[in-house]
């Protein structure tokens, strides 16, 4: 579909019947972890193969958001503000609480870097952002930097290996007030590049509307970044004009295009972001507006968005895009810029949500 055609309508395919027998080069060896929750309040992460059977089943202290594979570890981060995370070392069948330093918070979000484990996190007693420190291994912190933000909530590597991008969403939150917003008059996100050696800021993006939050991040092999946004603002008083941003490789950082409708039917949020990088397509799942969303960084445009009830997670794999569902569900879609029909069902299961983000282990 071409860009022009595409923004002068809404384009939302319903989900074709799901066909099982479509083969695909992902295998049902495969391992889809995530966090869930289910109706009776009770949160777990689960190492799940693609055939639905589960390896592996750990029960939470609290609501997972993220989840960071790290050789035999797996390390899954609360959902801010909440101050611990979750480690399973899979070799040795062990689990330990990852604690967060005093006056601080966790957003739900880290990456390692050599023999560091960096994470987003929120000094809430000075109202600032920082990127905690901690040891690889031992998991003891060893310092922090700025994020020359308000709530750095996502953050991945570069592709030089040496600079870390993070999203900072703009949003104070503490964690005797929970989830909610303490600075709606003052959201001010930011899109960082920061040196990791040295903690220093090497450049800084913004969006001319400020209530749109920066959330969630990929980052292509040739340096692009692309952003999930959520916008702060009354979603069904004012329509933003995309909800998603792209920052070239070139530096230059704005909104993707789409057309007013199909932004409207995302109801503000965007959740989980994918890259599949031999197609040069960018999946971004939307909950609320119960679709997944295509876009064309070439372009900078929304191509097409498949209706998918609540979805949710998205992990990207050499065949397309697995995408979790908080109805329980796990779909395979192939990638492409224009509408691609049947998808397969991989796995269902009604007695749990997936959550937020989700990792594929081969």
């Amino acid at each position: 579909m071409k860009r022009r055609d595409f923004l002068k309508t809404s384009i939302v395919l319903p989900t074709a019947p799901l066909l099982g027998c479509i083969k695909t080069e992902i295998s049902n060896n495969d391992y889809f972890i995530s966090a869930t929750y289910n109706q009776n309040g009770e949160h777990q992460v689960l190492v799940q193969q693609l055939n639905n059977q589960v390896k592996n089943a750990y029960t939470l202290p609290f609501r997972g958001h993220d989840v960071l594979l790290d050789d035999k570890k797996i390390i899954v981060f609360g959902r801010r503000p909440e101050t611990r995370c979750f480690v399973i070392d899979q070799e040795i069948r062990k689990t330990q609480i990852l604690q967060a330093s005093k006056h601080r918070h966790f957003y739900g979000h880290g990456v390692v870097h050599n023999d560091i484990l960096l994470t987003t996190e929120n000094n809430y007693n000075d109202g600032v952002g920082v990127i905690g420190i901690r040891d690889r291994l031992s998991l003891k912190s060893i310092g922090e930097y700025s994020s020359y933000g308000i709530g750095p909530h996502d953050c991945q590597l570069m592709p030089d290996g040496k600079t870390l991008v993070v999203a900072n969403g703009g949003m104070q939150t503490h964690p005797e007030t929970g989830y909610r917003t303490l600075n709606k008059e003052t959201i001010s996100p930011n899109l960082i590049l920061i040196d990791i050696a040295s903690g220093n800021k090497i450049d800084e993006f913004r969006l001319e509307d400020n209530l749109l939050s920066i959330r969630h991040l990929s980052v292509s092999n040739e340096g692009g970044v692309a952003a999930a946004l959520q916008y702060q603002g009354n979603a069904y008083q004012a329509t933003p004009e995309s909800l998603v941003a792209w920052l070239t490789p070139a530096g230059n950082f704005g909104l993707m295009e789409s057309n007013p409708t199909a932004i409207q039917a995302m109801h503000g949020y965007m959740g989980d972001i994918a890259w599949h990088q031999q197609s040069n397509v960018l999946a971004v799942s939307s909950p609320k507006g119960n679709q997944v969303t295509f876009w064309n960084p070439e372009q900078q445009c929304n191509t097409w968005n498949l209706e998918v009830t609540q979805a949710c997670g998205t992990a990207s794999t050499q065949s397309g895009f697995i995408v979790s569902t908080q109805t329980g569900a796990l779909l395979h879609v192939k990638p492409g810029h224009t509408p691609v029909t049947p998808q397969q069902l991989l796995a269902s299961n009604n007695s749990f949500a997936w959550d937020n983000h989700a990792q594929l282990l081969s």
